[in-house]
């Protein structure tokens, strides 16, 4: 008998669609024998488990393991878990003119808390009308208005201002911010216009005097203190002095060199996976993770 080839037409012809499909199969990796016609062949495939069963079930055995050991994980996480939070800092060079362009920012990076150098504000009005939907403010305006610095974090964030002392040679705002009730940091913004190197060392180096003891305690800001690609050596020595470490490693400035500065104890832990964005001003965008113990 020779190989079926189902059921023929009205004419008496075979049917050449069915044959088709018949050959298909014979010349694939499953030989069809002659005389079994291919939907006895996928009937029986259905019916059989194969290796293509046994490996499904093997790999939903893996599965399900991998899902109890993150579960476990998660729990014993559950009692040490730690505030991540989304950071930027940006000299913006008159941030009324970009507040749709720091809001872009804040909305494509999901971040939480920004620091701002050189804001050029003038007095509160200005402070509220640049900020970001959902975001509050604080800022420290300077006379002239060709400066200032300002920090804008989300609404459910507290903080509490610090008092200020007065600096010849740089400009700042001190906040402790609580982003839970167990979570607090402070954050203190500084910009440096041009001026001597050796007061502001001078300055800066009685102010960390002043701040050092502060529990997780993040110092930012446009320092004005590039050497060749690096940072000024001499300010160097004066933060690793204090127990501090420089995060920023890329140059922030279109000309070159690094000027925004993101300060923090290594033995806090606080600063992760720090980025040098896009240009915003004259300065591009950093970016890190705040994690706080």
């Amino acid at each position: 008998m020779g190989p079926r080839l189902g059921p023929l037409r009205k004419t008496g012809y075979p049917n050449i669609k069915f044959k088709t499909k018949c050959n298909l199969l014979k010349h694939s990796a499953h030989y069809v024998p002659l005389g079994i016609c291919a939907c006895q062949i996928m009937n029986r495939r259905r019916k059989s488990p194969g290796i293509l069963k046994r490996r499904i079930l093997k790999i939903n055995k893996m599965r399900l393991a991998e899902n109890k050991k993150t579960a476990k994980h998660v729990k014993k996480k559950k009692g040490t878990s730690k505030a991540n939070v989304q950071f930027g800092l940006v000299n913006a060079h008159s941030l009324l003119n970009k507040a749709d362009d720091l809001e872009e920012q804040i909305v494509r990076f999901k971040l939480d808390i920004v620091a701002v150098t050189e804001t050029w504000f003038v007095d509160d009005s200005d402070m509220k009308e640049a900020c970001p939907e959902g975001f509050k403010g604080v800022h420290e305006p300077r006379s002239d208005g060709h400066g200032g610095v300002a920090i804008y974090y989300r609404d459910y964030i507290k903080r509490s201002v610090k008092p200020l002392k007065d600096y010849d040679s740089f400009e700042y705002i001190d906040v402790t911010l609580t982003i839970s009730p167990r979570d607090k940091m402070t954050l203190i913004v500084i910009y440096r216009p041009a001026g001597s190197k050796a007061d502001f060392r001078e300055e800066f180096e009685e102010f960390l005097d002043s701040v050092k003891r502060r529990e997780n305690l993040m110092i930012v800001g446009d320092f004005n203190l590039p050497y060749e690609d690096n940072v000024d050596r001499e300010f160097m020595k004066i933060i690793q002095s204090h127990g501090l470490k420089q995060h920023v490693k890329d140059p922030t400035h279109v000309n070159g060199g690094i000027l925004d500065l993101i300060l923090s104890r290594p033995s806090d832990s606080l600063v992760k996976n720090v980025r040098v964005g896009d240009l915003f001003s004259d300065h591009k965008f950093v970016r890190c993770r705040i994690e706080i113990n």
